[in-house]
């Protein structure tokens, strides 16, 4: 009997389900499988009891493509190099696990022996294998099983021998504890651990589910099977991951994973949520039972959001965790289930970038500290109170009542950091009213004041760089008179009020806001932002990310506007920093920024600021290096003082991408947006990134995001989009991206991919054009130069990319070799 793929993916859930019951209740559940299941009852027979436990001659029963033959012929005794096997510990698709001893005298050791099975044909088998003994030599963490060593068989099988483990999968060791929320979560932090490690070693796990998961006596996780595991590095892009990548198991992979398009970290942060909802409530947030590929792939795009896990406890949820129900309720309702879904979302971007962001947030929890997945939740029901706008909101005054005690609480906690502050700044500068909703009508107060707490606690994360605190005040009444916002200045202790309303028009959602100097009592400032309902809709957050763009914007600009003028020596080293960062007269930012160093050495917008600058110099090869390693050892010192700090990971981010680290990069970048997906530029530079790896197609919808936030990226957004689809030879893509970046962006590299681009598409004309603008920007352009921006530390599929496209066209163009 031959297994197709379909029924692999079914029996691995299958196998999920039973892998913790005993013998007699896997029987019971034998009996019990359902009628579509029933094709994989002799397998899932002989997989779960044995041929002895089930009851039937070992030799009758069917062999199917998971359970292949064992051409060695090993058994309990027989000696595999310096191992002698004591017992058989399991068995799957790729391989036979062993219990085994060392015997040669060299170690006294048990080990779990694994041995890959022989007697089915595999293409690549032997490879993958020994693929998986680089993984694991690489990866030496507490909660990840260790390799021991690896060797051969005489007949020539390889081996693995790992750590064994003595333990139980991490649901059936907490169930039987009856841990608690915080226990489970305390738990599930080694898990994360485990994962965030690995990804920073530069590995995918690709099927993490709990069953992978083995937890000891002493409470101590093991991380297990990276038999499916994928180096992000650029050598492990073969036929292998054509022929083993797609292995999953469908209900705790991500959608892009059942789909096959390209993996990240996020595809395992996915993963990691399926697994912390189910250590929470008892159950998974998807089943997905599918009887072909395609059925399963229509899940997989099709699949609608997860219900909140504080709304999915079963019936013995709250015994198997010692807590009453109602109380096991109330304790994931909030914090847990924003963080749950954020793990879940359905677009990679909308996840955490990173099991250790998601652990940050779960330690925020624990701590009783505001996490970052709760703004996204907040805004997602203003954006919910827009669509139905028309109609109106019930209980105006409980939902004011409402969003006063939830507005209390976030603007009490939404900093996390306070380095010294600049005085002449002030402690609390700004303040951020209501907005009103406009036309007015009921819950518009209670929208209102949601909103401005969101905007709050947006800002409080974009200015954190400056310590800027930011105040929502919800019972104020908006002010005309210059006099009367003095005075209200003066009572919240603030510099800057900020205000504004927002209406449902035409099929907009617009919102109008203003900053008044609470100084002078006047305006200072004022814009709007308008969003197409329809894009708000797929979008929940876009309308509050683009308000805090917009926000971030002026208020660096009215300060540096304030203070412009001031002779150096009346400038405290952050008003240095907000001069730097805004002027263009780059010996002015050089002096600005070393000053400001000079006068607080550990002043982290200073020192980012002069990282990013040193990064981005152009110079000889040897000026360069150094440039570049001030720059590390600048942003690896500001990250250590202001870990939460975005804006240090987001230059943290550029300075690996130039050092050619594209993992390392993409891992600061993802850290840089979670701790503020309001900045747009991060997902510029997360587009690049991926770009530089080799996966354009991967690129776009952070090249989207970014465009959608803010649209002074516009051009450099445009442009790299010019290079991703250039990249996958969709030219006419190229050309409008291209084309589009002119209008803001008149870089070399533009000119550089529109001729390119011009060439392919045999618009020999344009083409012409185009080279010659671009020469005359950089006349002594080849294709020898060019060439260098595609490193040997490039994915290879980047680099035939770049050669095959870019090269290829800018050659028919008439850009000389030499």
């Amino acid at each position: 009997m031959k297994l197709s793929t379909d029924q692999l993916s079914r029996m691995s859930r299958l196998l999920e389900d039973a892998i913790d019951l005993d013998a007699t209740q896997r029987k019971m559940w034998l009996e019990a499988l359902a009628s579509e299941d029933q094709d994989l009852k002799e397998a899932l027979r002989h997989g779960l009891l044995g041929p002895g436990e089930a009851g039937a001659d070992p030799l009758s029963l069917p062999v199917c493509a998971c359970l292949p033959d064992d051409a060695t012929g090993l058994k309990v005794g027989d000696r595999v190099g310096p191992y002698l096997l004591t017992r058989e510990l399991g068995h799957g698709g790729m391989a036979r696990v062993w219990l085994a001893a060392r015997v040669d005298g060299a170690v006294k050791r048990e080990v779990a022996l694994k041995i890959p099975w022989v007697g089915t044909p595999r293409q690549g088998l032997a490879h993958r294998f020994a693929l998986e003994r680089d993984i694991l030599a690489r990866l030496e963490h507490p909660n990840i099983a260790r390799l021991y060593d690896a060797g051969a068989t005489q007949q020539g099988v390889p081996y693995l021998a790992l750590e064994f483990v003595a333990g139980k999968s991490l649901l059936a060791w907490a169930d039987e504890r009856r841990l608690g929320i915080r226990e489970r979560i305390e738990l599930f932090l080694q898990v994360l651990g485990a994962v965030q490690y690995a990804h920073e070693c530069g590995v995918l796990h690709r099927d993490l589910k709990p069953s992978n998961v083995l937890v000891t006596d002493s409470g101590q996780v093991r991380l297990l099977d990276f038999g499916v595991a994928k180096l992000l590095q650029p050598q492990s892009e073969s036929g292998l991951t054509r022929v083993y990548g797609r292995a999953f198991t469908p209900e705790y992979a991500s959608p892009e994973h059942i789909q096959g398009d390209p993996l990240l970290p996020g595809s395992d942060v996915y993963s990691l949520g399926v697994m912390l909802y189910e250590l929470l409530v008892g159950s998974r947030p998807h089943r997905i039972k599918a009887t072909d590929s395609a059925r399963l792939l229509e899940k997989a795009a099709n699949r609608p959001p997860a219900d909140r896990p504080s709304t999915r406890l079963g019936p013995e949820a709250g015994t198997t965790r010692a807590t009453p129900q109602k109380t096991l309720a109330r304790q994931l309702r909030g914090d847990l289930d924003a963080i749950v879904l954020k793990a879940l979302a359905a677009v990679p971007d909308e996840r955490y970038g990173s099991a250790a962001a998601l652990a940050d947030d779960l330690r925020r929890h624990l701590k009783g500290e505001p996490v970052t997945a709760r703004p996204a939740y907040l805004s997602y029901r203003f954006t919910r109170f827009i669509r139905r706008h028309r109609t109106g909101v019930a209980n105006t005054a409980a939902a004011v009542a409402v969003a006063a005690v939830a507005g209390s609480y976030l603007s009490s906690t939404v900093t996390e950091r306070t380095p010294p502050v600049s005085a002449a700044l002030g402690d609390r500068p700004i303040a951020v009213l209501p907005f009103v909703a406009l036309p007015t009508g009921d819950g518009s107060t209670a929208q209102g004041v949601s909103f401005a707490r969101d905007v709050s606690v947006a800002l409080a994360r974009t200015l954190a760089n400056f310590a800027w605190r930011t105040i929502a005040v919800p019972d104020v009444e908006i002010q005309t008179d210059p006099a009367e916002i003095q005075r209200l200045g003066r009572k919240l202790n603030v510099n800057y009020l900020v205000s504004g309303n927002f209406r449902h028009a035409d099929d907009q959602i617009r919102v109008d806001m203003q900053i008044m100097d609470a100084n002078t009592g006047t305006q200072i400032w004022a814009d709007r932002v308008e969003t197409p309902e329809a894009k708000a809709a797929r979008f929940p957050d876009l309308v509050l990310l683009r308000t805090t763009a917009v926000l971030r914007r002026a208020i660096y600009k009215v300060t540096a506007d304030r203070i412009a003028g001031t002779p150096p020596q009346g400038l405290n080293p952050s008003e240095m920093v907000i001069l730097a960062d805004e002027t263009e007269d780059q010996d002015a930012k050089v002096r600005l920024y070393l000053e400001a160093m000079h006068r607080d050495p550990d002043l982290v917008p200073a020192l980012v600021g002069w990282a990013d600058r040193l990064r981005s110099l152009e110079a000889s090869v040897a000026e360069n290096e150094r440039n570049l390693q001030q720059a590390d050892d600048l942003s690896m010192r500001a990250i250590r003082l202001a870990p939460n700090d975005a804006d240090a990971w987001y230059v943290r981010g550029w300075i690996l991408w130039h050092q050619d680290r594209y993992d390392a990069a993409i891992t600061a970048n993802a850290k840089a947006i979670d701790l503020d997906p309001s900045y747009a530029k991060s997902y510029v530079a997360r587009g690049l990134y991926t770009i530089s790896i080799g996966q354009p197609e991967a690129a776009l919808p952070a090249l989207d995001r970014a465009r959608d936030i803010d649209s002074t990226v516009d051009g450099i957004a445009s442009r790299t989009a010019c290079r991703a689809f250039l990249s996958m030879g969709r030219y006419d893509e190229a050309v409008q991206n291209c084309e589009r970046a002119m209008a803001t962006d008149e870089s070399v590299f533009a000119h550089v991919y529109l001729t390119a681009a011009y060439a392919q598409k045999g618009d020999m004309a344009r083409a012409a054009e185009s080279r010659a603008r671009l020469l005359q920007l950089r006349p002594s352009l080849t294709l020898e130069t060019l060439r260098g921006h595609s490193n040997k530390s490039d994915a290879k599929r980047f680099r035939e990319q770049w050669d095959k496209h870019v090269i290829a066209g800018l050659r028919t163009a008439g850009i000389p070799e030499r």
